[in-house]
């Protein structure tokens, strides 16, 4: 799980900096050979959903 807000906050828009931390846990899972989801929590809306599924996000 990738917190895409600061979290204790609510309301919160996405951080647009999370999409790069996104990415680089995406390559370290599929490096290990990890069938684990990656998921992202805070702010996703149906525009930045498709920016963090661009990085590699499943949900």
């Amino acid at each position: 799980l990738i917190m895409s807000v600061n979290p204790g906050f609510g309301g919160q828009s996405f951080l647009a900096s999370q999409a790069a931390k996104i990415a680089q846990v995406r390559a370290m899972l599929d490096a290990a050979g990890s069938s684990a989801l990656l998921e992202v929590d805070g702010g996703v809306t149906p525009e930045t959903a498709s920016i963090c599924r661009a990085a590699g996000a499943d949900a």
